[in-house]
């Protein structure tokens, strides 16, 4: 691996647990089904189907069970209304990942740094308010720019912004589809944080919702579907944070190469 100039990194299970945000967004659809379509739905059958959608290879697993469910004027109604009822909560459902803010603070400095990320416009206020913002030069939020990954171009302006070619810059994320893949495929190193079980992230689910949310995936998620197929890319792979900070210390830092 050469040089490394700038670091990416993505804010979902990198920075901030998704996991209470999507058991949130889970809760809330299935909610949605059974006052509209089904009165027999329940937030289990909900995470069943997503469990046997993944499976099968789905990464989008509550767009599609929403598809099948809903009309497109009613999933659009649910859409609407969801992001109005996730504004006010984001901090409090994207809770910090114990550890990052002192991965973020060892690189201070040394290297470029920036986010690459799919997130809603309140992450950016959000990031402000924990102090986070500032630490990052280049921030590529997808509903900020109308852009989304995996489409490289997200990936290219973010390095354009940096100053920085592909070939010097380092993503680290916790999807393969959406950051590493679209990501080497521009050149870019690449760190896989795989998380192998949620729990392993230090969050604790605070609601009955949540817990069945990580239960569920604890059984079937995309990522250990991957391993088990041996279809993981090259490039480096942590599994915590605390392995994340060591590896970047040592990839932008040459003198702890050896």
């Amino acid at each position: 691996m050469g040089q490394v100039d700038c670091v990416f990194l993505d804010v979902g299970n990198v920075i901030l647990s998704d996991d209470p945000s999507v058991a949130f967004y889970y809760s809330e659809l299935s909610e949605f089904i059974c006052e509209r379509v089904d009165p027999s739905f329940t937030y289990q059958r909900f995470l069943q189907e997503r469990e046997a959608l993944v499976r099968s290879g789905s990464t989008t697993p509550g767009a599609d069970i929403a598809r099948r469910h809903l009309s497109d004027d009613q999933w659009r109604l649910f859409q609407k209304q969801h992001q109005a009822n996730l504004a006010p909560r984001y901090d409090a459902l994207t809770p910090e990942l114990p550890g990052i803010r002192d991965a973020i603070a060892r690189l201070d400095g040394r290297v470029k740094l920036g986010l690459i990320a799919n997130q809603p416009v309140q992450c950016v206020a959000s990031l402000k308010r924990r102090g986070l913002w500032n630490a990052f030069s280049v921030h590529a939020i997808s509903d900020v720019l109308g852009i989304s990954k995996p489409d490289s171009a997200l990936f290219r302006w973010a390095c354009e912004q940096a100053g920085v070619p592909p070939e010097r810059c380092l993503m680290v994320g916790d999807r393969l589809d959406n950051d590493v893949l679209p990501a080497q495929s521009l050149g870019m190193a690449t760190v896989w944080l795989h998380w192998r079980s949620p729990y392993d992230k230090g969050v604790p689910p605070r609601e009955e919702y949540e817990q069945l949310y990580l239960d569920s995936l604890e059984r079937v998620s995309p990522a250990n579907i991957a391993v088990a197929a041996g279809s993981v890319p090259s490039g480096h792979v942590v599994h915590s944070i605390q392995e994340l900070g060591a590896l970047l210390s040592r990839l932008v830092n040459p003198e702890e190469r050896r």
